[in-house]
């Protein structure tokens, strides 16, 4: 018998009573993330499917066939500095690098993932990592062209967080969550590593995700 958790979550102030699976083959088929495992590559070792948001840090990203959830891979991202952004404050040096499940940098995203509009969508991923906490966001366009101008953060709540901020550890953890669309007609999930400097949080180091499932709710 399949075990199963019943997780009451709160999207936009209604109360959603989500039946969330645990990696299922039922919920794996219903899966519309493209490469959710990172096995197939490009030729420079980036998983098809993904992007890198954000320039700050120097980062890294690809995949790895050293730590992986399940398959032979996964997607990571390194973030190696903290950079200043702002001339005139030469003092606030800042990291702001993620990776992004969609054909996008985060910015644009006329090849990120159709939405349904006004649909809610289950997710969830397994991820681990040596820095401190990773921010998830999912990013919609209310266009199809889906320019940086037309972008905005949806609403999302995720398993047993407060906010959109996790802290990993060095073993793989599942999370899952749900996020609502509203009039989006894009969107792509995000893993960000960001911050400055002198908060004291540890923000450079390695992020792995793996298996990341999405799909609505209808």
């Amino acid at each position: 018998m399949l075990r199963k958790k019943f997780v009451c979550v709160s999207i936009l102030g209604l109360s959603v009573l989500l039946t969330l699976g645990g990696g299922t083959r039922a919920e794996e088929s219903k899966n519309i993330v493209k490469n959710p495992s990172c096995e197939d590559v490009d030729s420079a070792g980036h998983p098809i499917g993904w992007g890198l948001y954000g320039p700050e840090g120097k980062p890294i990203w690809g995949t790895s066939t050293e730590e992986f959830h399940s398959g032979a891979r996964s997607a990571f991202l390194t973030t190696q500095i903290y950079e200043t952004v702002k001339a005139e404050r030469p003092d606030l040096k800042f990291v702001n690098s993620g990776l992004v499940v969609g054909e996008s940098d985060g910015y644009g995203g006329n090849k990120a993932y159709n939405a349904l509009p006004n649909t809610d969508y289950y997710f969830s991923f397994w991820i681990k990592s040596d820095v401190d906490e990773v921010v998830i966001d999912v990013i919609g366009w209310k266009t199809l062209e889906a320019a940086s101008k037309d972008r905005k953060r949806l609403d999302t709540s995720i398993e047993g967080v407060i906010g959109r901020v996790i802290q990993p550890t060095s073993k793989w953890k599942k999370y899952e969550g749900v996020f609502t669309t509203s009039e989006t007609k894009k969107f792509v999930v995000e893993f960000a590593i960001f911050g400055r400097e002198d908060r004291g949080k540890k923000l450079l180091g390695t992020i792995y995700v793996d298996d990341v499932v999405i799909y609505p709710l209808t």
